[in-house]
């Protein structure tokens, strides 16, 4: 039952016309032609009429704060020296988030 539905369906796609609405419906073909102007300085179809670029430069604002941070107080004799510089990498971290990069990337360069 279920072959005898699809070899209708098959059947039924293939002796149906593919595309009806692609028909031509006219036989004729009317050609246009267009004159030459008779200006001799004709415009272009762009807005600007040149091809060159504004030479107008404009300077690229930046939106970053100045690096001023205070340094962070360090307990003295509370920490092991790769525990300071992890301290002091996570306070010039937080600087250079504040100052939206306008301080240098810090580096974690701990020994």
């Amino acid at each position: 039952m279920r072959l005898a539905i699809v070899v209708a369906a098959l059947v039924a796609a293939v002796t149906a016309s593919p595309h009806p609405w692609a028909e031509a419906q006219f036989e004729t073909v009317i050609a246009t032609t267009t004159a030459p102007s008779s200006s001799i300085h004709t415009r272009r179809p762009n807005a600007t009429g040149t091809g060159r670029h504004n030479p107008h430069k404009e300077p690229t604002p930046t939106f970053k704060l100045g690096c001023d941070c205070a340094k962070p107080i360090i307990p003295v004799d509370q920490f092991t020296p790769a525990e300071k510089c992890e301290f002091e990498y996570g306070a010039a971290m937080g600087c250079y988030f504040r100052a939206q990069g306008g301080c240098p990337s810090p580096t974690l360069a701990c020994t």
